[in-house]
């Protein structure tokens, strides 16, 4: 929805030709409409009130978002570019031994154009069904560097963007990333929309020293057929859980006595600090 929304903006001219509230309002309603429809058809509606309620709060959500967008091409220059296209780029060699960068592939939600001589900015949607008061967002640099959410850096490293849609003959744009920004979409929370940036500027220095060492020994070891799985929250919402050796105690305690899960964990717990 999100994309057929932007894509619509963007014909009229917009962010740099802003839109009246009402037409925007009337624009996102009518393609929720489409989307509602088909979705229906597919699978049903099931609790009406539900149903009607889920794509009102929706609705809002995507206004929101809009508005946020519209204020970031005014005060900062950024406009939405391209939408769900894939990138392309490599993992810096930290160990300086002649090895060659691993390439590193992915799909991203959206990529930003910067003004002149700023680059592009990755945008990833972070979609959260929760209804708690307190609103969680996480400090994404922190967690790299413990080995738990390493979109941030492997956004920021990637180079080149091509629209998987184009054919396979068009050529990719080649372009710097200089920062990489997470918008948190809450349908059920206040504010309904959040946005946490991080600048490709974080992972250079001794964040990134530090994160390189980590993410160097971990592809070695993966290199060396070396695997382990590591057992905690996620485990709830894994799809491969029933199949998991992590059930299967004599397994769960070998891996406890393994040396490169030992590390793994203690980096876990490491402090990351930055600024």
């Amino acid at each position: 929805v999100l994309h057929g929304v932007y894509e619509r903006l963007s014909k009229t001219g917009w962010p740099h030709r802003e839109m009246e509230r009402t037409r925007i309002q009337k624009m996102i309603q009518d393609l929720i409409q489409e989307r509602s429809l088909f979705y229906a058809r597919a699978y049903g509606k099931g609790y009406v009130i539900l149903w009607e309620e889920w794509f009102r709060r929706l609705g809002h959500v995507i206004e929101d978002m809009v508005v946020l967008d519209q204020e970031a091409c005014v005060t900062q220059g950024w406009k939405p570019l391209w939408y769900e296209v894939e990138g392309t780029g490599h993992l810096p060699s930290w160990s300086h031994e002649g090895e060659e960068d691993l390439p590193i592939y992915g799909r991203v939600d959206r990529v930003d154009q910067g003004p002149p001589g700023q680059g592009l900015r990755v945008v990833d949607y972070k979609f959260s069904w929760s209804r708690a008061q307190t609103v969680f967002e996480p400090d994404f640099i922190a967690e790299a560097g413990q080995g738990k959410r390493l979109q941030a850096p492997f956004y920021a490293w990637l180079s080149s963007f091509r629209d998987g849609t184009a054919g396979p003959g068009t050529a990719a744009t080649v372009e710097p990333v200089q920062a990489v920004e997470f918008r948190f979409l809450r349908p059920f929370q206040s504010p309904s929309i959040g946005a946490i940036s991080v600048s490709a500027d974080a992972w250079t220095g001794e964040v990134g020293n530090q994160l390189g060492q980590h993410l160097a020994g971990w592809v070695k070891a993966l290199q060396q057929g070396k695997f382990f799985f590591i057992t905690g929250a996620h485990c709830r919402d894994c799809a491969w859980a029933s199949a998991c050796r992590s059930q299967h105690h004599p397994s769960w305690s070998r891996v406890q006595s393994l040396p490169l899960a030992r590390s793994f964990r203690l980096i876990k717990k490491q402090r990351f600090p930055h600024a």
